[in-house]
């Protein structure tokens, strides 16, 4: 019998159909999101302590997608050796998630937003009245 590593510390038969060859790629995949966006993040978080709104909201867009990501992981995937290392970067990043969400001062920075496109959908009567007059 031959076993298949999926991660460091992870190890599955493959013929034991516990685990799909996509659920496998699914998780390596998430792992190099994870991997990949964590010099995006300490750039993001960098330029937003010098004041960069737009900064701020990747660095939590960033934190937001490390939460769900690592929030499947962790529910999701066989209990093994990252589990707890899945579970503690949802926690930190979901903590960090809210904190940024609650210093977004929203009175300020509406004006940013004003002059945004408002998109007309055929999807809500609401949007598309305003589109027509």
């Amino acid at each position: 019998m031959t076993f298949v590593p999926v991660r460091p510390s992870r190890t599955v038969p493959p013929s034991s159909g516990l685990v799909s060859p996509l659920s496998r790629e699914t998780w390596r995949a998430q792992d190099a999101v994870s991997l990949a966006t964590v010099p995006v993040l300490l750039w993001a978080t960098s330029r937003a302590q010098t004041g960069s709104l737009g900064a701020h909201l990747v660095s939590v867009g960033i934190l937001i997608l490390l939460t769900y990501g690592d929030a499947h992981l962790s529910m999701r995937a066989p209990s093994n050796a990252m589990f707890l290392i899945y579970l503690s970067v949802m926690t930190l990043a979901g903590f960090a998630m809210l904190d940024g969400l609650l210093r977004v001062n929203v009175a300020a920075t509406s004006p940013a937003f004003a002059h945004v496109p408002r998109p007309c959908s055929w999807q809500s009567p609401v949007s598309a009245s305003r589109c027509s007059g």
